[in-house]
């Protein structure tokens, strides 16, 4: 049994780790466990996309059940949770009855009462399950705004929930809800390519779950026009642009690199990351940029060279128009919050 009291994706998976006696790879916002020995066969990933906005992905059969009890240390959180494959039983928000969840069944789950949750995952039984906890206070305190539109938009889902509690919903996955899911369970990107992945998939995931969002939001689909083979092929050159980043990619090298036509090329990045392929590699480069400024004492100046940017200026410019501050202002914020974060912590 694992007691894991905290919402952290990543604490969960160390309590894994342990008992599992498996191998973990880390990494600037993830976490992945592999194992195949007696107790287990598959993998655990963990995703942080920034602070109150992560999940865990199960694509795993355990020899014997695990059962884990998780309490939320904020004052609300909301938990999707999807079930591609297999099934599990789980109590959430101290409820007196187990409830199960099977083959293609999704639950929403708003926490506000800061008490024990209760998951049983069976073994011998093929697991593909997603777990995704958002946390209000933490999106309310996280002052580093890596992700403006969707910060506000995770906001907006406690302000629809606000006046219930401890709501839950349980029902069926949509189809096109389950490619998504199916998509982020599958992702074997680690690094910057398995967040950009992580996030966007998450996204249309929350987008297609709740219908009655801003309609204003364009809600790109997977559709019959791309096959899976072709949408990996965009995963897998979204993981070569990712590694490139210093140089001029252009449309006919991207193709030549995917084996897709342009059509097919800008189709299939609207589809899985909801932009033109121009936009996803402006954001992966200020994604790496962020990376760098939180990772390692690399100057602006010289972020920007490795980044594939010759202006300055120009960088500060899209840098602040995603962040909603300077890329010298967010140096300093986060050093501040680091430090806050390490003395709370002695």
């Amino acid at each position: 049994m694992i007691n894991s009291y905290s919402n952290n994706a990543f604490d969960i998976i160390d309590s894994f780790s342990q008992l599992l006696n498996a191998t973990i790879k880390k990494g600037y916002g993830f976490s992945i466990l592999q194992v195949n020995n007696h107790l287990a066969k598959g993998r655990i990933s963990a995703f942080q996309i920034f602070s109150g906005f992560s999940c865990i992905t199960y694509d795993i059969t355990f020899s014997d059940s695990f059962e884990f009890t998780l309490k939320n240390s904020t004052s609300s959180t909301v938990y999707f949770v999807y079930c591609l494959c297999g099934q599990f039983d789980y109590q959430f928000g101290g409820r007196n009855a187990m409830h199960t969840v099977n083959t293609q069944q999704n639950v929403i789950v708003l926490d506000k009462n800061n008490i024990e949750n209760r998951i049983i995952l069976p073994g011998g039984t093929k697991l593909k399950i997603s777990f995704i906890y958002i946390t209000e206070e933490d999106l309310q305190q996280n002052k580093l705004s890596q992700s403006t539109y969707l910060q506000t938009y995770l906001s907006d889902i406690f302000t629809q929930l606000e006046h219930k509690e401890n709501y839950q919903f349980f029902g069926r996955i949509r189809p096109i809800t389950a490619e998504y899911v199916r998509i982020l369970i599958d992702n074997r990107k680690s690094g910057l390519p398995g967040r950009l992945i992580t996030e966007s998939t998450l996204f249309q995931i929350l987008l297609t779950q709740l219908e009655d969002h801003d309609e204003e939001i364009n809600n790109p689909q997977i559709s019959s026009a791309l096959s899976r083979k072709e949408i990996n092929k965009i995963i897998n050159l979204s993981e070569s642009i990712s590694q490139k980043l210093e140089q001029n990619l252009g449309i006919e090298k991207l193709c030549s690199l995917s084996g897709l036509t342009p059509r097919k090329l800008q189709m299939g990045f609207r589809q899985l990351y909801g932009m033109t392929v121009s936009r996803f590699i402006t954001k992966a480069r200020l994604e790496r940029s962020r990376e760098l400024i939180e990772t390692t004492k690399l100057t602006v100046s010289e972020i920007v060279y490795s980044i594939g940017l010759s202006s300055r200026s120009y960088f500060s410019k899209i840098f602040k128009e995603m962040y909603t501050i300077s890329p010298n202002e967010y140096k300093k914020l986060y050093a501040l919050q680091n430090a806050i974060r390490t003395n709370n912590h002695q």
